[in-house]
């Protein structure tokens, strides 16, 4: 009897846990911290695609040594403290050789605390936030990423206003509940200034609201607006360009990778999505040889569906694990950690991934323009 409840009790656990284990008993374990629930599901479960297919390939092709990695996977269900507590249970009891994720900033920020505290290299396929990989001096230990920084897209998009689209008057509508928003605000407003341009109104909202109207009409009032900057995530910006439009505001929205859902067109609706441009980390109207060869693949396994940015840099993440791990020759943490940061133009779907003294991927970015919400252009946009 004791054996049984011994049994179910860790039963409940894994299932508590929102753990799924491709295999088992194997010491070549890779983890995965996604945001598969929450606020943060649309890019976590687009992100658990992209890396269980890396691992997928990299199997099919002999896998380590002949032996296939294994995938240990949890829901971090967007919550912080969660974060922190499967990456422990990652590092500390399934003895991953590496983790891919958390998702967001948010999330990684507090996973990527249990990764330095247990020395287990994470890579982050999306987390922006430049603090999320240093204290702005020098990179936290066992902690990447595989996208460019708040700092850098922020800058991206405050060029592309000033010098391709010549606009002088902006106004920006952040998210205040949230550092991703807020650091966007700081760059785009610093550069943008720099440039000589001018953010004549800044209006805030919180995580969580529907109603924008006020803070439209009140723009709307104002004629020296040439365009919007919105830093923020697909599920409030798409009720604001909604709203935006339906109020009458056809001026251009520029915003940031947080727009990149499947979710933005449903909400905000194709109409709608017309003179839009973001910062992203690829884009379907880009070609490459490795971005034909994973989507093709991709569509291969996921029953025709196309991949996004998220899906298409957790690809580039695991590939960069499966790539340190084959340059340590065993899946000891600590030997793939050095490897991971001694990776130089490693190809990949994003584009080659190198690594500065601050652990942040040194990459393009490139600003999607949309027409009724599907990806039509990408302007490449070099570091």
């Amino acid at each position: 009897m004791k054996k049984i409840l011994g049994l179910l009790s860790a039963l409940l656990v894994l299932s508590a846990c929102g753990s799924s284990d491709q295999g088992g008993g194997s010491k070549l374990i890779l983890g995965m911290n996604f945001d598969l629930s929450g606020g943060g599901a649309s890019y976590g479960q687009a992100e658990s695609k992209g890396a269980k297919l890396a691992v997928k390939l990299y199997n099919e092709k002999g896998g380590f040594k002949g032996e296939d990695v294994v995938v240990k996977e949890y829901d971090n269900q967007t919550v912080e403290a969660e974060a922190y507590r499967v990456q422990t249970v990652l590092a500390d009891e399934d003895q991953v050789f590496a983790i891919i994720g958390a998702t967001t900033s948010g999330t990684s920020v507090s996973a990527n605390k249990a990764s330095v505290e247990f020395k287990v290299p994470t890579i982050s396929p999306s987390a922006t936030a430049d603090k999320v990989t240093n204290n702005g001096k020098k990179g936290y230990e066992y902690v990447y990423r595989v996208c460019f920084a708040d700092s850098f897209q922020g800058i991206t998009m405050a060029n592309f206003a000033s010098n391709t689209m010549n606009i002088s008057n902006v106004a920006i509508i952040g998210d205040s509940s949230q550092d991703y928003a807020k650091g966007l605000m700081e760059y785009f407003t610093d550069q943008f200034t720099a440039n000589g341009g001018n953010v004549v109104a800044t209006e805030y909202y919180v995580k969580g609201d529907k109603d924008f109207a006020s803070v439209l009409t009140k723009l709307k009032g104002d004629s020296s607006i040439e365009a919007l900057f919105i830093p923020g995530y697909y599920d409030e910006v798409g009720l604001i360009i909604k709203q935006a439009r339906e109020l009458g505001i056809t001026l251009p929205i520029l915003g940031v990778d947080g727009f990149e859902s499947p979710e933005l067109m449903n909400i905000a609706g194709a109409a709608n999505l017309n003179d839009v441009y973001y910062s992203n980390h690829y884009s379907n109207s880009l070609e490459s040889a490795e971005r034909t060869a994973f989507v093709d693949a991709y569509k291969a396994e996921y029953n025709g569906e196309e991949p996004n940015g998220f899906a298409a840099l957790a690809f580039d993440a695991a590939n960069l694990a499966l790539d340190a791990l084959d340059r340590a020759g065993e899946p000891d943490a600590a030997k793939v950690d050095a490897a991971i940061f001694d990776t130089k133009d490693l190809k990949g779907v994003t584009g080659a991934v190198s690594f500065d003294d601050l652990h942040n991927a040194v990459k393009s970015a490139v600003v999607i323009e949309l027409v009724d919400g599907v990806d039509a252009k990408a302007t490449l946009i070099n570091p």
